[in-house]
């Protein structure tokens, strides 16, 4: 993004007035319906991970890229920031990537990396930010980001990352644990790092959300944004460090 579009964003108002932020009535409401979204979606993604026939796992992928790549192009359009449209297409490949998991070789549980430790960060980041988050650490682009969601955030996708090596080694998985510790600790980063970049997008278009599709959430995009910059690094990170298949 050019400079003047970064400064745009940083000139926006701060947090205590800003009509981006939730108060405490909108959050907990927000954690209802993130909670209601959150028991429909988790089994439907299970099933189309482990059980469903693969076809159906790229297919759903290629709707929910679409999706995402409309929802920003909308947005680039109705706020007259064409040039982020150059965006739509990385994304879409970048979900694409995750097509290489299970062409690689790999088994399919292995999708449960990634989308098992964006989730967990996205949660663990929502739990530590609520009860424990003072400080914002970036008030113009994302309002209720704290720094204690941030680092609980990290935390929730180390742990995943773990709990499923862990799993594993009872089942075969020689893998040194440390490994599966590099890639949670990644996959977190670039996971806070994908909800930061589609909000200040957000932030330039002037809009609090993508679209109103997922109660709580807002669009696909304000959903699947951490999957979108996570999913290319644990491809690599999965082939960099040689992770043996059990």
């Amino acid at each position: 993004m050019c400079s003047e579009q970064w400064s745009a964003v940083s000139k926006r108002e701060p947090l205590t007035t800003n009509h981006y932020s939730l108060t405490k009535g909108d959050f907990t409401y927000q954690v209802k319906q993130r909670l209601i979204v959150a028991a429909i979606g988790i089994p439907l993604t299970l099933i189309v991970l482990l059980l469903a026939p693969e076809w159906c796992f790229s297919v759903s992928m290629g709707v929910i890229a679409l999706a995402c790549a409309y929802e920003l192009i909308k947005a680039a359009v109705q706020s007259n920031q064409k040039y982020l449209i150059v965006f739509a297409p990385l994304l879409m490949l970048f979900l694409a990537t995750l097509g290489f998991i299970t062409h690689g070789g790999y088994p399919r549980y292995y999708l449960l990396i990634p989308f098992g430790c964006v989730y967990s960060c996205d949660a663990c980041s929502m739990l530590f930010g609520s009860k424990l988050g003072k400080k914002h650490i970036f008030p113009k682009i994302s309002p209720n980001k704290t720094e204690w969601g941030a680092i609980g955030g990290f935390i929730g996708s180390v742990a995943f990352a773990v709990i499923f090596g862990a799993v594993g080694h009872k089942y075969g998985l020689t893998t040194n644990m440390w490994r599966f510790i590099v890639i949670g600790g990644a996959l977190g980063l670039f996971a806070e790092a994908g909800d930061l970049f589609f909000s200040a997008i957000k932030r330039i278009c002037g809009i609090k959300d993508y679209s109103n599709i997922l109660p709580g959430h807002g669009g696909l995009l304000d959903r699947f944004d951490s999957l979108i910059f996570a999913a290319p690094v644990c491809v690599s990170l999965l082939n960099l460090l040689e992770v043996n298949i059990a």
